[in-house]
């Protein structure tokens, strides 16, 4: 399953997505991007055996996998996938300071890849790192001046 209220404007309440779980043993986990971390936990905590909990929150992955989740599918780990990685690595091998050191250097710019539209954050990153280009397809544009000076600055904190 996927909850993206973000995209859908309906969250899948966790007590609907457990009752599923139990009830369908060919739903096997659920990327969670409801934003709220209460809501992962709730499904942390009540989830059946072998259920999977994996975040779609870049911003709460560190924390999920720290309280049990299952992993990550990233959209900042496109960008700095050995950054990112070892992050999660580190919490779900309960290395917190190094996950913990790792998110911190992450969040300003997790928090500016979204500040306007999903995916133009990242792939205006991604052409700064000379990995694609930056054109989207409509209705999708390209972040704005402001944010491009905000996100190349964000950038200068990196060995790029």
């Amino acid at each position: 399953m996927y909850n993206v209220p973000g995209r859908t404007s309906k969250n899948i309440i966790p007590n609907t997505i457990l009752r599923l779980a139990n009830e369908f043993e060919l739903i096997i986990g659920v990327k969670e991007a409801g934003g709220k971390m209460s809501q992962y936990l709730e499904l942390i905590n009540n989830r059946p055996d072998d259920f999977l909990i994996i975040s779609g929150d870049d911003d709460l992955a560190l924390k999920s996998v720290i309280s049990g989740g299952d992993g990550v599918i990233s959209v900042i780990g496109q960008a700095f996938p050995q950054m990112f990685s070892k992050m999660i690595d580190d919490g779900l091998n309960n290395n917190i300071s190094s996950a913990e050191s790792i998110n911190n250097e992450l969040c300003n710019i997790i928090s500016l890849i979204f500040k306007e539209n999903n995916p133009a954050g990242v792939k205006f990153v991604l052409s700064k790192l000379n990995l694609c280009n930056d054109v989207l397809r409509l209705p999708l544009l390209s972040v704005s001046n402001e944010l491009r000076s905000q996100i190349n600055e964000e950038l200068n904190n990196f060995n790029l």
